[in-house]
């Protein structure tokens, strides 16, 4: 009778404790798959700010006469798109990014919004502002700091 309580004592616990291992490993996987999409989501944001502000540039280029080989209308309507993608993967970051990289992600759009602005001001017919340098500076600025940020949240995953 000993035999079989202790027995039996040994086959609950040990349940117990294989039910505990199996329920941290499957909260470890979750936490994994959330961490995933969160740096692939910040990836897609970042590729598309990249795209955002490249498009930019180049308009700010056709935009100072400095390059005459682009179609302008065309340009605009793809730094138009590429300014709706930006905002998109920015309201996808502010879901479910980490909160401090959430918050980068919204400098960097708000910052490039800025620039943006200056930008839609010229094609429409109004003069360069004095500061339009430093406002394009900032978004490339912040966007730096976004992948400093990032890099710090998300560290390395070598597992």
């Amino acid at each position: 009778m000993t035999g079989a309580l202790i027995g039996g004592g040994v086959t609950m616990g040990a349940s117990y404790l294989d039910g505990r291992w199996k329920r941290k490993l499957a909260f470890m996987e979750r936490d994994h798959h959330v961490q995933d999409v969160q740096r692939e989501t910040a990836a897609t944001f970042l590729r598309q700010a990249d795209l955002f502000l490249d498009t930019a540039r180049a308009l700010a280029g056709v935009l100072e006469g400095s390059r005459s080989d682009v179609n302008k209308e065309e340009l605009y309507s793809r730094y138009e798109d590429e300014w709706t993608e930006l905002v998109t993967s920015n309201s996808a970051l502010q879901v479910i990014g980490p909160p401090e990289v959430a918050v980068a992600a919204q400098t960097v759009r708000r910052v490039a919004g800025t620039w943006a602005d200056v930008l839609d001001d010229r094609y429409k017919g109004h003069r360069w502002p004095a500061d339009k340098q430093e406002k394009q500076e900032a978004a490339w600025d912040e966007r730096r700091k976004f992948v400093l940020t990032a890099q710090r949240v998300f560290g390395p995953r070598l597992q």
